[in-house]
């Protein structure tokens, strides 16, 4: 048993020193606090002083903030992170930002909250500073104060009424082993009412923030100088960065999500305009339309963080939202076009051996089913004609770039053409090892 314990402790303490020698080493440091929009939401990230530039959006509110933290290397992401549970305290002063004609502005710091405000679809993003910031905390708070005394004021309605129906339910019984009429009693529970539960507040998407300070920015493309300047006028020490803005080069075209039917637990994204989907012809394709702008690799990859890897040379698509209310145009063949709606669709296992999945409009699902997957079903199962989609706005009009062309690839026809086709690499080599040992052989 000593022995045991002893190599236990043993254990534990190879385990601690080997813990202790892989935590890294921190370093205090001025880093930059970035809340950045990047065309769908804002995300937050830390630019430490590895990172020389800084990529905000043109025509957004994004945000800057000088912060003092401790920093360490983290190899398996193969960058810098801050500890700012340790230690994240902002730095006063003023932001000065150089245009590239040189001209000098200055920005004062300013309390701000940011939220996302309830509408038809998710992108309705808003920032307010300074009266209204606190306007709408107070609007916030009030509601969410009048939804708790609500569910409060429930939960005590709801507590009684289950008490009176448990007495009332115990007097039934009571009085029908009295062989008496318990008709008034039953009665009176069927005419009462659970009560109503309350229903959250439904202003917000995302709710306002715990206000922040920092540099409101707001800027117009291009290529500015930013450092942080301490009220008596000196610049602080690690604060100098470039700071690029940049824009989307095209915005509002379609991409489309796919979900083949028969592998709907993996669906895929059509993003470039004008491009094919293909389709294996065995299952219908359920898609649901977004909205996506194009932008430069890196500068979007580094608008979310700042040290991530990007290509200058390549544009990327990036989904935004849910297109509204939108619908298909599907015109397949020859045949007038179809147009197709979104529908709620449930997903069954198949019974037996077969363990595959089979993708049923609601209505036809077993009673009680609530939708798996809320899409336009284009069919293409059993029909190898090509089909060509539009996306249509609410309005009826056709929607710049969400034109796509949908082929049926069936199955190869001809093996035995594949197999001389897998043989001709070998056929050709041969050739060349024959004509080379008779080059040989004549010299």
């Amino acid at each position: 048993m000593k022995k045991l314990i002893s190599f236990a402790a043993s254990a534990i303490l190879a385990l601690a020193a080997i813990c202790a020698q892989s935590a890294p080493t921190r370093y205090e440091q001025m880093v930059w606090s970035a809340l950045s929009f990047n065309g769908r939401d804002y995300t937050s990230a830390v630019a430490p002083a590895s990172a020389d530039t800084i990529y905000i959006l043109a025509g957004q509110d994004s945000f800057l903030s000088p912060r003092a933290t401790l920093v360490y290397w983290w190899p398996l992401e193969n960058m810098w992170k801050a500890d700012i549970q340790t230690l994240f305290d902002q730095q006063p002063g003023t932001l000065e930002l150089v245009d590239s004609r040189g001209r000098t502005s200055s920005l004062a710091s300013k309390k701000y909250i940011y939220f996302n405000a309830r509408g038809e679809y998710e992108l309705n993003w808003k920032v307010l500073t300074g009266d209204a910031a606190l306007q709408e905390l107070k609007s916030y708070a009030l509601s969410s104060m009048a939804f708790y005394q609500a569910t409060e004021s429930y939960k005590k309605a709801n507590a009684d009424y289950e008490r009176r129906i448990e007495k009332l339910t115990a007097d039934i019984g009571r009085i029908k082993a009295e062989g008496r009429d318990s008709s008034q009693i039953s009665d009176t529970i069927l005419s009462m009412h659970r009560p109503e539960e309350p229903k959250p507040p439904t202003d917000y998407v995302v709710p306002p923030s715990n206000p922040q300070e920092g540099f409101v920015l707001n800027l117009p493309t291009g290529e500015y100088g930013i450092k942080l300047r301490y009220p008596d006028g000196r610049t602080l020490e690690g604060s100098e960065k470039r700071l690029v803005v940049h824009e989307r080069r095209r915005s509002g075209r379609i991409g489309y999500e796919i979900i083949p039917g028969d592998k709907w637990t993996r669906p895929e994204q059509s993003m470039t305009p004008f491009s094919t989907i293909y389709a294996n012809g065995s299952a219908d394709l359920y898609l649901r339309p977004f909205f996506e702008d194009e932008f430069n690799d890196l500068a979007y990859e580094r608008t979310i963080e700042p040290q991530a890897r990007g290509n200058p040379n390549v544009m990327k698509w990036v989904k935004i939202q849910q297109l509204p209310k939108g619908r298909i145009e599907a015109t397949r063949g020859g045949d007038r076009p179809a147009v197709i709606g979104e529908e709620p669709f449930s997903v069954e296992q198949i019974k037996g051996t077969s363990l595959g999945y089979r993708i049923l409009p609601l209505e036809d699902a077993k009673p009680g089913a609530t939708p798996d997957i809320i899409a336009m079903r284009v069919q293409t199962a059993n029909d190898a004609r090509p089909t060509r989609l539009r996306a249509l706005d609410a309005q009826g009009a056709v929607l710049s770039g969400s034109e796509r062309l949908v082929l049926v690839v069936g199955p190869f026809k001809s093996p035995g053409l594949l197999v001389l086709m897998a043989l001709l690499p070998l056929l050709a080599m041969g050739i060349v090892l024959v004509l080379r040992s008779r080059s040989y052989a004549k010299s």
